[in-house]
C-alpha cells in the first residue's frame, strides 16, 4: 500500500501504480485467404484489411500531468500517423 501511495503522481489524485495501461478491451478477427472466402461464399461478410498499426505508451503518457496523455491520446495519434 505504501508503494502505491508513494509512487510518482500521474494526475492528482492518481499515482503511477494506481493507473492501468490503456490495454483494456477485446477484439477478434478471423483471417482467411481470398480463396477461402470465395469457396464458402463469404464475400458479403468479408472485410479486407489493408493496414494495421500498433503503438504503446510514449514517454509523455506518464511524464506530464495531462489527462489526455494519460488516456492514450498521444499513442493513438502516433499510431494513426
Amino acid at each position: 500500500m505504501e508503494d502505491i501511495k508513494n509512487s510518482k503522481m500521474v494526475h492528482d489524485p492518481l499515482t503511477l501504480l494506481q493507473c492501468s495501461p490503456t490495454t483494456t478491451g477485446a477484439a477478434c478477427a478471423i483471417i482467411a485467404s481470398e480463396d477461402f472466402v470465395i469457396k464458402y461464399g463469404l464475400q458479403d461478410q468479408a472485410v479486407e484489411i489493408l493496414a494495421s498499426e500498433m503503438c504503446t505508451d510514449l514517454p509523455e503518457t506518464f511524464g506530464t500531468k495531462s489527462s489526455m496523455n494519460l488516456v492514450g491520446y498521444g499513442l493513438v495519434k502516433k499510431a494513426a500517423k
